[in-house]
């Protein structure tokens, strides 16, 4: 196993530096692009002179400057720092460097001699003054792929390996850790996202073996467990827009909720009612707690429920907003289940449906589509005094990367049983053939079902519709 040495992590590279004179220093860098200068972790483009304590050495980025005749400066600038300013007045110096000003233009003008005489200065860089690139470069085989990206939550730091990674992957979680302020935890996961919770194995790679930790999402706090729930820190703007399309005073179904992305903001920023449902028991558990820990759990309803009997519920038997008991958050998931259970005990199939919510969210991309074939019973059902047309907003994949749009239409309307008005956009790239969608589109009004057509039929079509390749794939 590769442990990481600090002190034996150094690097030489050899820059153009400019020798000046100690009171010439603040002109120098006034003449010269920043953007020119060599900066680094922890390192001043401006060292001391070590042949000469009255002089100082400016440092050129080498990728810019790379030879002593300075031809990769502006003109006027090489010229001026080569010459002096012999024969200039400050008009001219104003045209050139317009952001200085009198004072300094005035004492520029009084150099007539050179300020500057440019060398070669091998510099010696240490692990503080690389980046987290430059030290794995250093470290890791130059035909091994480099780490182009990790996720930050909390104190954890999430990366995917390759298989070529395998050899050093504690070393590459050691350089995170050491790079990263705050950083406790460095895991990489194994495998895929295949749990009925969206969760994944992981191994800790680098650091503390921790995973309770807690994040920050646009000043809304959430705590988790890493192993235990789903979270990820890039979808945070996508929460962001979606919630932005949300109305003061709507009330806001989100049959997926996780640990509250959605329905937190959705109380804290636009100033709705959620019920909110999640079936992993710790999803729920962390959604109660940041209900509170934001101090919205006064218009957050949580469930542990199936989406499916939770959408159901909520549409036959909507609980009332504010909730009227104050009965803690699992014996009002207790409380919700024993409605389902009455609900069909009292035989009210043919209850009509006036839609107790304004948006339905739906964000379980890998399979949150099927669960859309809960409207095939409820539609039927819509009351004609209906007040409202919900919005459903639906996360997912396609299976098909050549036709995304259409195919993910496809799986939509198979799972409603109709067809539907979807607006459909791409939320992120999950990989290069792969990117994560969202339909958004209104309850269609109530349709009619052929007398030889049954819900049952509907359903085993669309897991016919599965088998022939309509599946869609696991979040890798």
């Amino acid at each position: 196993r590769m442990e990481l040495d600090v002190e034996k992590v150094r690097q030489t590279v050899k820059v153009v530096a400019l020798r000046t004179g100690m009171k010439k220093v603040q002109h120098v860098l006034s003449l010269v692009p920043k953007e020119m200068l060599f900066h680094k972790q922890n390192l001043r483009p401006v060292l001391n002179d070590p042949n000469d304590q009255d002089s100082r050495l400016i440092l050129l980025h080498p990728k810019v400057v790379s030879s002593l005749d300075l031809v990769s400066l502006p003109e006027t600038t090489r010229t001026i720092l080569l010459n002096g300013c012999s024969g200039m007045t400050v008009s001219d110096l104003q045209k050139s460097f317009k952001s200085l000003k009198k004072k300094a233009l005035n004492s520029l003008v009084k150099e007539t001699e050179p300020l500057v005489e440019p060398l070669f200065f091998d510099l010696e860089l240490t692990f503080d003054n690389l980046s987290l690139e430059d030290v794995l470069s250093l470290l890791i085989p130059s035909d091994i792929p480099p780490i182009s990206s990790f996720e930050t939550i909390g104190h954890i730091l999430h990366l995917n390996l390759r298989d070529e990674h395998e050899p050093y992957k504690h070393i590459i979680g050691q350089v995170l850790l050491a790079k990263t302020p705050r950083a406790r935890t460095v895991v990489t996961k194994i495998g895929k996202i295949e749990t009925q919770f969206r969760t994944f194995a992981m191994e800790v790679i680098a650091g503390e073996d921790d995973m309770e930790t807690e994040v920050v999402e646009h000043g809304r706090r959430f705590q988790l467990n890493f192993r235990k729930v789903y979270w990820n820190s890039r979808l945070g703007s996508e929460h962001e827009r979606l919630i932005g399309t949300f109305k003061k005073g709507q009330i806001i179904c989100d049959a997926t909720a996780g640990i509250g992305p959605f329905a937190v903001p959705a109380v804290k920023v636009s100033g709705c009612f959620v019920y909110a449902n999640d079936l992993n028991p710790d999803s729920f558990h962390y959604l109660c707690t940041n209900a509170k820990l934001n101090k919205v759990d006064h218009a957050v309803l949580p469930f542990n429920l199936d989406a499916r009997v939770f959408i159901k519920m909520i549409a036959l038997h909507p609980p009332p907003f504010p909730p009227q008991s104050s009965s803690s958050s699992s014996s009002s998931s207790e409380a919700a289940q024993n409605v389902v259970v009455s609900s069909e005990e009292e035989g009210d199939a043919e209850k009509k449906i006036e839609w107790p919510f304004d948006h339905l969210v739906l964000n379980l991309p890998a399979i949150g589509w099927q669960f859309l074939d809960v409207f095939q019973e409820l539609i039927p059902r819509t009351s004609p005094l209906n007040k409202k047309i919900p919005m459903v907003h639906c996360y997912g994949f396609s299976a098909d990367p050549n036709d995304e749009h259409a195919e993910y239409q496809r799986r939509i309307e198979s799972a409603m049983g109709c067809k539907v008005e979807a607006v459909i956009k791409d939320v992120r790239n999950v990989s290069p053939k792969k990117n994560m969608l969202l339909a958004s589109f209104a309850l269609p009004l109530p349709f009619p079902l052929s007398s030889t057509t049954t819900v049952g039929t509907k359903r085993e079509e669309m897991e016919s519709s599965k088998e022939r390749g309509l599946s869609p794939e696991r979040k890798a």
